[in-house]
């Protein structure tokens, strides 16, 4: 967390220890976390509370996410919201850009990418097909060292 110096439970936070997110241990017991190194790893048994802690700093620190809604509108990061509202969040420096992306938003990149391919095809006449989704897919290969004319550019296939 490079940006971030520390996050600590707000004195005066209303927090219903029964209601998600803080009936997990690691969000009730939570006080204070302080980032001291540039790399941060975070390990526990699953329904222990990593994805939600980092949803959580997602929130309180306004990253922008990266699929189909953005933290401030989804509603499956309610939790999250409600994570952040209860903590106080320190920076080192402001980022310029704050980016949270998880597996959930790739799914909803491809679905809108699918949907607009298949709005292409419905434009052009077409029925949508595999190759719909084909196209969706491709926005996800990697980028090539040099393009076809040989100019050097890196260019996406």
């Amino acid at each position: 967390m490079v940006f971030l110096a520390s996050l600590r439970r707000r004195p005066d936070a209303a927090i219903d220890p029964a209601a998600f997110p803080w009936s997990l241990p690691l969000v009730r017991d939570l006080a204070e976390l302080a980032f001291t190194t540039p790399v941060t790893f975070l390990v526990g048994e699953n329904g222990s509370g990593k994805s939600t802690l980092l949803e959580g700093i997602a929130a309180g620190m306004d990253a922008v996410a990266a699929g189909s809604r953005d933290l401030r509108r989804d509603p499956s990061l309610q939790p999250a919201r409600d994570f952040a509202a209860g903590f106080v969040f320190a920076r080192r420096r402001h980022a310029r850009t704050r980016l949270f992306l998880r597996a959930e938003d790739v799914f909803g990149y491809l679905e809108t990418l699918v949907g607009h391919y298949a709005g292409v095809d419905r434009r052009l006449g077409r029925t949508a097909t595999a190759e719909t989704v084909e196209m969706a897919l491709r926005r996800f290969e990697p980028l090539d060292a040099a393009d076809e004319d040989g100019g050097g550019r890196a260019t996406a296939r």
